[in-house]
């Protein structure tokens, strides 16, 4: 039995941690969420990070950097207590850099304080060796994203949905869904579509925007074009079926990124989708085919955007072939690399 401390176990917004523990603990591990008394009893085989810049980038610089040397504390107490530190690795660094010399301090530290690490993808283990060679040292593995039909209820058909939202049989529709951020390029793929051509092209962007100036931006932009629609706040797990079975085409606009979590559950709801040609989705349209996932160079352009609805016209299998990336497989791979530290 593997006794595993995790950061955290559950995510509001994001089921990738509850659906890997609860299958975890299914296959007879213990999962408990991380909190300072229990790291500091030193019950855990395992203290499991996923986004270790949790700790520090919401808070001002002073606290911040007291959060970082605490973090760094208990990481030392961890080895010393003999718990792996096992870092999964979702991003490189925090998305708003806010704190750049705390933050590039804590990138040169933390990596050396880890015991080994998990990618979602080869080009993510690449990529994070490159910029931390103190991990190259470290025991690794790929153990990919995992798809999200077990969460999403599904009870509507496509048509159902697009009546609901007020779209019409002729209409293209492209989609973007997820958090709202600075990086996620959601303005610029406002404008971008602007200069698509077609009365008949809908673009639909759904999500909960991280700052107010944000959504005033977001929703300014999408004033501009009538065929354009924001529903900018946060949606329920039974109503995100509505919006993906209405889409024709699942979007991610920003052009740097590790892993995308809003790809895969495009996938789930059997989108295609269109990205930039960045970390692990190299590796998904490897594994899912060209016919489910779209990959474009630099940055997105009303001409890429375009060619992109044209082509999720295109036919294609009723489902993406995500098996490979159900829970109970990558829980096993997960737990039995756990139990090889």
């Amino acid at each position: 039995m593997v006794r595993i401390l995790a950061t955290p176990r559950s995510q509001h917004g994001n089921p990738y941690c509850r659906l890997l523990y609860d299958e975890m603990e299914r296959q007879g591990c213990v999962v408990d969420e991380y909190r300072v008394e229990r790291l500091l009893a030193g019950d855990y085989d395992i203290w499991h990070l996923h986004w270790p810049e949790g700790f520090f980038q919401d808070y001002a610089a002073a606290q911040a950097a007291g959060r970082i040397v605490t973090f760094v504390v208990l990481l030392v107490w961890a080895w010393c207590s003999g718990t792996r530190v096992v870092w999964t690795l979702h991003n490189l660094e925090a998305h708003e850099n806010r704190h750049p010399v705390l933050e590039d301090v804590f990138w040169r530290v933390f990596p050396r304080l880890v015991h080994a690490t998990i990618s979602l993808s080869e080009q993510a283990t690449c990529l994070a060796v490159e910029k931390m060679p103190a991990l190259r040292q470290k025991p690794s593995v790929v153990i990919p994203h995992g798809h999200y039909r077990p969460v999403y209820p599904r009870t509507m058909t496509p048509t159902e949905a697009r009546e609901r939202l007020g779209f019409e049989p002729h209409h293209r529709v492209g989609l973007y869904f997820g958090s709202i951020r600075e990086y996620k390029n959601v303005p610029a793929l406002l404008r971008s579509f602007r200069s698509v051509r077609g009365p008949d092209r809908r673009l639909l962007v759904v999500g909960n925007p991280h700052t107010n100036n944000l959504r005033d931006r977001v929703q300014e932009e999408a004033d501009q074009d009538p065929r354009a629609t924001a529903v900018l706040r946060f949606v329920p797990e039974e109503a995100v079926q509505q919006y993906f079975l209405a889409a024709d085409l699942a979007v991610v606009p920003q052009r740097e990124f590790l892993n995308s979590g809003s790809a895969l559950l495009a996938l789930s709801f059997d989108r295609p989708v269109l990205a930039a040609r960045q970390g692990s989705m190299i590796d998904v349209q490897e594994h899912v085919g060209t016919e489910w996932v779209r990959l474009f160079e630099n940055k997105l352009t009303a001409h890429t955007l375009g060619k992109a609805l044209k082509w999720a016209d295109q036919p294609r299998p009723n489902e993406a072939p995500l098996d490979d990336l159900s829970w109970v497989h990558l829980a096993r791979r997960t737990r039995r690399f756990f139990q090889r530290l």
